[in-house]
């Protein structure tokens, strides 16, 4: 009796072999599958040969392959390597060129000398006539010919009551004191009522020569008439320009050396104002 006889549960069945189609039975014609194509064999594609193709069939194909793989390699003569670039490159291709780079010497401009600009020449001052005292004279004479000079100034050097004209000065009276080179003014002429003749008086120092453009040099002059023991005021005197080889002796040239001084003679308008003239 087998051990399932003694058994409750039956004998089991045996399980039926499922034919695989990915994998054919075992007794099935063994076939290579066809290189490339998955699920597929060489006698699929032999119709007319109709057996399948051997394993030792596909070895001998390889095989052959191989042989003439190596055939054909070995018949290629390798070439001798060239020197020449030029053969390997193409026929529009052009060989570059060395060119040396030129050493660069620094060179040294040296920068111009400036040439310093002319000095501007100023414009010639405009001229004009002036009659100066030549002799020192006192109050009270006549004014002879030899008395007197002509010289030349700028305009505004001239004073404004100046008196040009040499026929209204000779033979006239002076009213004041005139010092040497001092100009001429309308105020120290008075008209001579008799005598005739001219004393003789001593001539000054020669004027110094000198060319334009002059050198200017303010001269105190006063504003209105002072009379004698007068303490001068600031708005008594002013500044005039000057021609310098032309300032009369011993005018004061700076209004703190006249003001608050008094006068030891009458001054009129316009007269420079001297050193004699004035008294601490």
């Amino acid at each position: 009796m087998g051990f399932y006889q003694d058994t409750a549960y039956p004998a089991p069945k045996p399980i039926p072999r499922v034919e695989n189609k990915r994998h054919p039975p075992d007794n099935a014609p063994q076939t290579a599958p066809l290189v490339g194509l998955p699920n597929r064999r060489v006698s699929d594609f032999m119709p007319l040969v109709g057996q399948p193709v051997s394993r030792l069939f596909i070895y001998l194909v390889f095989c052959w392959s191989l042989v003439v793989l190596m055939g054909c390699t070995l018949n290629s003569t390798p070439q001798p390597p060239t020197e020449d670039i030029s053969v390997l490159l193409p026929t529009r291709f052009i060989i570059p060129t060395y060119t040396p780079i030129p050493s660069i010497t620094p060179t040294f401009t040296p920068r111009p000398t400036s040439t310093p600009s002319p000095t501007p020449i100023p414009t010639p001052e405009p001229l004009t006539e002036l009659v100066i005292i030549a002799q020192a004279l006192p109050q009270g004479v006549a004014i002879p010919p030899q008395a007197i000079w002509v010289v030349q100034v700028p305009q505004r050097s001239m004073p404004f009551s100046a008196v040009t004209d040499i026929t209204q000065i000779v033979n006239r009276v002076t009213r004041v004191d005139l010092g040497c080179y001092e100009p001429i003014i309308e105020g120290v002429l008075a008209i001579r009522e008799a005598g005739s003749g001219f004393l003789t008086f001593a001539d000054c120092p020669p004027i110094p020569q000198a060319q334009q453009p002059f050198r200017m040099v303010n001269v105190v002059i006063a504003t209105m008439y002072l009379p004698q023991d007068t303490q001068i005021l600031p708005n008594m005197v002013a500044l005039r320009p000057y021609p310098f080889h032309l300032i009369p002796l011993g005018a004061l040239t700076n209004l703190s050396d006249v003001v608050g001084k008094t006068t030891r003679t009458d001054i009129l308008r316009e007269q420079p104002i001297t050193d004699v003239r004035i008294a601490d």
